[in-house]
């Protein structure tokens, strides 16, 4: 018969398994690296919302404005932003940004369809392009106006395709007129430059002013 091993005695004991290490050294690492994640994480999700939605910017500021309790400057909501809106009949305005939109639509056949891009960043899905092809299709001419330079206008309509003109003198000054408080923003003007539709509903990535029913009706009316 084969002799029994020797018990183990207080000075053999086995040592500690090898995964067995301080719960303080292991912990605290894990937890820093949990929680840039889920920074990281909310960053890249708060910039894909203020990509897509063009009105994310006044609605965080709205959420800033409540968290702090309504102390410090108001931010106004969408509905009063919208509220100073101009009335339909307006005349497209004059001035550097009017003669050239005048004269980037030619004799539009039947009215020009009048985009304000701002910062281009929440146009650049190729819905710009459906717009013009779908303006093109009714008989609207579409002419974009940014607050840019002469180069990044350049570059922003090869990047996205475009054919027509984006005036930027004096955008700064007809957006302001026009109450262009976010991008994109569309206005329908008829054949003798009296605006006839402006666009009022956002928040959507997908917006399309040719599927809007209001749009549709508006444009509908106009006679060359």
């Amino acid at each position: 018969m084969s002799a029994r091993p020797a018990p183990l005695t207080s000075a053999q004991s086995p040592p500690p398994p090898a995964t067995a290490v301080s719960g303080a050294g292991v912990r605290s690492p894990s937890r820093l690296q949990l929680l840039l994640l889920i920074l990281v994480s909310l960053a890249v999700l708060l910039r894909w919302l203020v990509f897509w939605d063009p009105v994310a910017e006044g609605r965080i500021r709205d959420w800033l404005h409540g968290v702090r309790g309504g102390g410090g400057r108001a931010f106004p909501s969408l509905a009063a932003r919208l509220a100073n809106d101009v009335p339909l009949g307006t005349r497209l305005p004059d001035g550097p940004a009017g003669r050239a939109i005048r004269a980037a639509a030619g004799r539009p056949l039947q009215g020009c369809l009048l985009v304000f891009v701002g910062g281009c960043s929440p146009c650049s899905s190729g819905q710009l392009r459906t717009w013009e092809r779908e303006s093109a299709a009714v008989g609207l001419r579409m002419v974009l106006f940014a607050p840019t330079d002469a180069d990044a206008a350049a570059r922003f309509k090869k990047d996205e395709g475009l054919t027509g003109t984006l005036v930027t003198a004096g955008a700064a000054e007809m957006a302001q007129v026009l109450n262009a408080v976010m991008a994109p923003r569309v206005y329908v003007f008829s054949p003798d430059w009296r605006l006839v539709w402006q666009q009022r509903q956002f928040g959507s990535p997908a917006y399309d002013p040719f599927l809007d029913r209001s749009f549709r009706a508006a444009s509908g009316r106009i006679r060359p």
